[in-house]
């Protein structure tokens, strides 16, 4: 028998809708139904139905990877790019001095600060660049540039460039828990419930040990404890160039195998986590690189123990956030 759970639930689903098609062929009953008049058409368009969000979730979850990675990379070069101006402008002391000319810097900025605290530096200094160029010095540097030649006008792209996929992830993120919420509520307030009356119908029209009873899917695990769980550490290995993690025993004397999730919001939400791993139960440890594609990049992640009767527990849950200063102060 196989547990149902939003994971990977759609071949679960599957096989009641085929073992439910099979009935009606075997027993010749096209009035088996179950409350309210639901029969196996209403029941196969509603897998039909789920199936859609299920494949709209993978794209959405794609669309979201995608923004994030591209809104991470982009963070890293507006930072490398206001900081590298603020250290620049504070060089033209003098120019600025002689002409009584003021310039307003933002504060550094860093691959930890948001969106807004960036491209707001991002504005400011634009406009800052702009007053430097129309003052048109003689000891000011021309055209003025950051380090690798940089211009006012590539700044500003990539700033709207930074912007605009802000603003994409932040729609992607939306659409995706939207169209989560719809599949979870289609899974566990209608499909469940279904499968929970198909499942006693069928208990009472077969042996207990026939297929059509062994085959059905489980709500519940089988009897049994829940382990306890696990502590788990991890950090990020410059070196490696990815998060590793590694985590306590676990004792329970029922323990199949250990089940790696990740989140890669700001914090861990079980609505938003995905399956990333299984290892078996003698490995204590797992890398991963996903989701973390530059500096600033972040990544929670939780180890499941899970026992032999499909019992699990979470452990506590570690953030790793990618840091490539050490790497680049060793270059």
């Amino acid at each position: 028998m196989i547990l149902l759970t939003r994971y990977n639930s759609l071949p679960k689903l599957e096989t009641v809708r085929d073992q439910w098609l099979g009935l009606i062929d075997q027993l010749g009953a096209p009035g088996f139904k179950l409350s309210n008049q639901y029969a196996v058409t209403t029941y196969v368009t509603d897998v039909s139905n789920f199936a859609g969000l299920e494949l709209a979730q993978k794209e959405l979850d794609s669309e979201v990877a995608w923004a994030r990675s591209a809104r991470d990379t982009q963070r890293g070069t507006m930072v490398t790019y206001i900081n590298g101006f603020i250290q620049r402008a504070r060089a033209f002391s003098g120019p600025l001095t002689s002409t009584g000319t003021l310039l307003v810097l933002p504060k550094t900025v860093n691959t930890s600060h948001s969106n807004g605290r960036i491209c707001h530096a991002g504005d400011v200094i634009a406009t800052e660049w702009q007053k430097l160029i129309d003052l048109n010095h003689p000891d000011l540097p021309s055209p003025l540039t950051l380090n690798g030649g940089v211009t006012l006008a590539q700044f500003l792209t990539a700033l709207e460039s930074f912007r605009l996929t802000g603003s994409r992830l932040d729609r992607g993120r939306l659409a995706a828990r939207t169209n989560r919420i719809r599949r979870n509520e289609l899974l566990f307030k209608k499909l469940k419930p279904v499968i929970v009356e198909y499942r006693r119908r069928v208990k009472d029209m077969f042996p207990k040990d026939s297929p059509e009873v062994l085959n059905l899917p489980r709500i519940t695990p089988l009897p049994g404890t829940t382990p306890d769980p696990v502590v788990l550490t991890g950090g990020w290995n410059s070196t490696l160039a990815r998060a590793v993690l590694s985590w306590t025993a676990c004792t329970h004397p029922d323990l199949d195998h250990y089940e790696i999730r990740a989140c890669y919001e700001p914090s861990y939400h079980v609505m938003d986590d995905s399956v990333i791993g299984n290892v078996s139960k003698s490995t204590l440890s797992f890398e991963s690189a996903a989701g973390l594609v530059a500096d600033g990049s972040v990544a929670n992640y939780k180890v499941y123990a899970v026992t032999k009767t499909e019992r699990e527990k979470g452990s506590n849950t570690v953030k790793v956030i990618r840091s490539d200063v050490a790497a680049s102060n060793a270059a």
